[in-house]
């Protein structure tokens, strides 16, 4: 028996080579597409720049001396709404300050200490953590709601004060305050 023949003749080329031909070609459009996308925002987080609030020791003494003298206003005024200004949330100091402004309230007695002129020096100073030493006369004095003065007689002295400012929120505040020297002064 005789095989018939194709009628047409084989032309053309396989299909595994059309498959590739193909693939490629496909392979081709996806990069173009790709590459002439317009760009998307990186989803990869950027670390981002913590701004530096690190002071000059001028600064430093500055930011001191407004926060006195908001102490003493606090202290003045009685004004439990300066606290949050002055100290820091985790301030060794603050609780006790608390405890200074009830007792001056409760007892009804005015604070007017007066403060005679002072020596500043910046002990260190780095972004996180100010340390200052203040030199002062303190002049305590304390006067009753009717007017009588209720200081004593030998309460004058000089004072020489750590304090320590911590960065909280962009602001400094005071972290703590200790009298690490205290002479009383001659009458």
């Amino acid at each position: 028996m005789e095989r018939a023949e194709d009628p047409q003749p084989k032309t053309g080329i396989s299909p595994i080579k059309a498959f590739l031909i193909l693939a490629g070609v496909l392979a081709a459009i996806a990069a173009a597409i790709y590459l002439t996308r317009p760009d998307t925002p990186s989803t990869t987080a950027t670390p981002t720049q913590t701004p530096d609030f690190s002071l000059t020791d001028e600064e430093a003494i500055g930011r001191f001396h407004q926060l006195d003298q908001l102490k003493i206003q606090m202290y003045r005024d009685r004004d439990f709404s300066l606290i949050p200004e002055i100290y820091t949330r985790d301030s060794k100091v603050r609780g006790l300050v608390e405890k200074d402004l009830q007792k001056l309230r409760s007892d009804g007695v005015l604070f007017r200490t007066r403060f005679g002129p002072g020596i500043i020096d910046m002990l260190r100073s780095n972004p996180d953590e100010i340390v200052l030493i203040q030199k002062v006369v303190v002049h305590p004095r304390y006067v009753s709601e009717s007017g009588e003065d209720l200081t004593p007689s030998d309460a004058d002295e000089r004072q020489t004060v750590r304090v320590t400012l911590h960065l909280e929120d962009g602001q400094w505040k005071v972290f703590d305050s200790v009298v690490t020297e205290a002479e009383p002064l001659p009458l």
